[in-house]
């Protein structure tokens, strides 16, 4: 189909006292259509491989239901996508897992621009 690769990628606050008044922190999921660039992101607890698991089945379901078929998804290399838990399930789904270069976050450039522009708008909405 038309749809080849999605670009996944985390962000979020990794340091620091995470439940400061109550409050706690959490990370950004993405996920972006190479060729039509549609978006995909859940606000998550954590960046743990259970989270990118359940993350990559809710986005592969959400692309479904717009007719889009995923063939690879390329992710960071962050300890999630390393894990064989997270290979295991790109296998069950049918996906080639291909990993960006250490330290070269233009490979990855539209899930990187996507989360500079929504941390952006953001923001302004607070």
């Amino acid at each position: 189909g038309r749809f080849e690769r999605i670009g996944h990628r985390i962000t979020g606050k990794r340091t620091g006292n995470a439940s400061s008044r109550g409050s706690s922190w959490e990370f950004v999921h993405v996920c972006i259509d190479d060729a039509s660039r549609i978006a995909f992101s859940q606000i998550l607890p954590d960046e743990k491989k259970e989270s990118a698991i359940a993350f990559l089945k809710a986005a592969v379901a959400y692309y479904a239901s717009l007719g889009v078929t995923i063939a690879r998804v390329m992710t960071d290399n962050g300890s999630c996508y390393r894990s064989k838990a997270f290979a295991k399930a790109c296998r069950d789904l049918g996906l080639k897992h291909v990993r960006t270069r250490p330290y070269t976050p233009k490979t990855n450039g539209k899930a990187e621009r996507f989360i500079q522009t929504a941390l952006r708008e953001w923001a302004y909405a607070i």
